[in-house]
């Protein structure tokens, strides 16, 4: 059971007799398991780095290669928490040669999933992808059941944003039989709860919203005999959000951001829920008209994103500001901010984002009186959706899809040509 306070009380303990030993090893590993502590336990990131530093110099003075390796592997994640991605994008390649000279194949494979994971917050989805399918590719041959059903994990995130499911929903498919088979109370919040809200998360990207509710209702009857773990907890409860905004259900959305923000996660988790809450926090709030509320909680998602240069989710984000520009009467406005989606979504590959954008781009740019510009945008959306579509894994997926879509598509009257006019961006 995680207890913070006796944690941290040991750790002073061993800190200061390692001190009065004079044993600098003993003192790096202490300051090492100290960054840990806060880092998933919650509490002040720019302390984690600290620690974080001193643990890494210490061993590299003594000269203790795998103490330092696992000291750089794991400080990615506190630079995350301050919001330096350059230093974390430089440790997580550090920890790689160092694991890779050191000949530790499962934390290689941990060490290219967090690779994966700077990508995947950077908005550089390709690569993020390629990465966590190595290392998923790696812990399949080692055996590891662990490595696996994490990797598939971060293989699932880039490539819904790919709209390319067909590899990560295999992994999905492996990794829920290996949680399955251990069995709710024993896997925990760690394996057996996150995959079924990845599941409910993948369900509702693709529009089978009946089966996403189903995939949290099943995590709901098992939560009595899990661990209360508050880490992925807070995950669970942002994805629920989101159905929650879809079904236009204020009071269980309000209900699921408030113990989302209870709780506490570590990069790059932090940063996909955290961008999840905004996302769901304003569309309930642009659903009961609240324009100002919708635009504050963007604002300050927006502005971390500026100054950390996160690009994860920032089409989703672009879009709702334009919703709200819309909303408020400013349509020039919300036109260009549609259009900067638009773009962003094409320099990441973002087609999860992109045919809602193209489609909500035509009806706008047809308001306006643009019909030939209306249509190409239409016809870039349904070639996105074609390509989701075909790379949907499953012919059900593929099918309920494209019938999902078609709620959002407006339709242009009989004299746009979709089907002929020309399109841009990623296909």
């Amino acid at each position: 059971m995680f207890n913070r306070e006796e944690a941290e009380r040991l750790g002073a303990r061993a800190l200061e007799l390692a001190g009065r030993l004079g044993d600098r090893g003993a003192e790096a590993g202490v300051l090492w398991n100290r960054m840990l502590l806060t880092i998933f336990g919650g509490g002040d990131m720019t302390a984690a780095v600290t620690d974080g530093e001193r643990a890494l110099a210490l061993a590299r003075q003594e000269g203790l290669r795998e103490q330092e390796a696992f000291a750089i592997h794991d400080l990615w994640r506190a630079y995350a928490g301050v919001g330096d991605y350059a230093s974390a994008r430089a440790a997580v390649d550090q920890a790689h040669a160092l694991w890779v000279e050191l000949g530790n194949k499962p934390m290689l494979g941990d060490s290219i999933a967090s690779q994966a994971a700077v990508f995947m917050i950077e908005g550089r989805y390709r690569e993020a992808a390629e990465r966590a399918d190595e290392a998923y590719r790696l812990f399949l041959d080692l055996e590891n059941d662990w490595g696996v059903t994490y990797t598939a994990s971060m293989l699932l995130y880039p490539s819904l944003e790919l709209g390319e499911l067909d590899i990560a929903l295999e992994a999905l498919d492996a990794r829920l039989a290996i949680v399955r088979a251990v069995g709710a109370p024993l896997a925990g919040a760690l394996a057996w709860r996150t995959a079924h809200d990845d599941l409910a998360h993948t369900m509702l990207t693709m529009g089978r919203l009946e089966e996403a509710v189903e995939a949290v209702e099943t995590v709901g009857r098992a939560t009595e005999t899990m661990v209360q773990d508050p880490i992925h907890r807070s995950y669970g409860n942002a994805v629920r959000a989101l159905i929650s905004a879809e079904r236009d259900d204020a009071q269980q959305l309000e209900r699921a951001l408030q113990e989302s923000e209870e709780a506490h996660a570590p990069e790059p988790l932090l940063s996909v829920l955290e961008t999840l809450r905004t996302i769901a926090g304003a569309r309930g709030a642009i659903a009961r008209g609240d324009l100002g509320a919708a635009q504050a909680v963007l604002d300050r998602r927006l502005e971390r994103h500026r100054r950390s240069g996160m690009r994860v989710f920032l089409p989703d984000l672009l879009a709702l500001e334009a919703r709200v520009l819309l909303g408020e009467g400013r349509t020039e406005g919300a036109l260009a901010r549609l259009r900067g989606a638009r773009d962003e979504a094409i320099a990441t590959e973002c087609r999860r984002s992109l045919w809602r954008i193209d489609y909500e781009l035509a009806a706008l740019e047809l308001q306006m009186g643009d019909l030939d510009v209306a249509t190409a945008s239409l016809a870039e959306g349904d070639e996105v959706v074609e390509h989701i579509a075909a790379h949907a894994g499953r012919e059900d997926l593929a099918g309920s899809f494209r019938e999902y879509s078609r709620r959002f598509r407006p339709d242009l009257g009989e004299g746009s040509s979709a089907a002929t006019a020309p399109t841009r961006g990623p296909r």
